[in-house]
């Protein structure tokens, strides 16, 4: 069965439409203050590893039509512990704060029209996902 050029077009225009009610989500998290509050949980990538980060702080845009949002977020390194299995079998860790933990800055970055498209150390890479801390290296590598 083929699909048609118009089929193309609303499939495309339903993934912006889904893209865009997860944005507006996220955002509407991020100005209650739910997610970068002082000691919310996050997740530091760096390619399939994971590492959890404590938020400490956020400095947020004060004018412009980025106003209130996350300009930059400041992070500290959980420790973490196995608790169960093995890193190469179903390893689950415990996350736990450290007050001297190392500490990290991420950046919000923006599209022209001021659309919030991720929060990293980078553009591309070391993302920051937020709402959860979690631990995980990659035994391959």
């Amino acid at each position: 069965m083929r699909i048609t050029d118009e089929e193309i077009r609303d499939r495309i225009e339903q993934d912006k439409a889904r893209k865009a009610e997860e944005r507006a989500a996220f955002i509407a998290r991020l100005n209650d203050g739910d997610l970068l509050k002082k000691g919310s949980p996050a997740t530091m990538s760096s390619g399939s590893d994971r590492y959890p980060q404590e938020v400490i702080g956020a400095v947020y845009f004060q004018s412009g039509k980025k106003k209130g949002m996350p300009k930059f977020v400041f992070l500290r390194q959980m420790d973490y512990r196995c608790i169960s299995g093995n890193m190469y079998e179903g390893a689950k860790y415990e996350c736990t704060p450290n007050p001297n933990g190392p500490l990290t800055t991420a950046k919000a970055f923006y599209n022209k029209d001021g659309e919030l498209l991720s929060i990293g150390r980078h553009r591309d890479f070391g993302s920051v996902m937020f709402g959860g801390a979690e631990y995980y290296c990659d035994p391959h590598f």
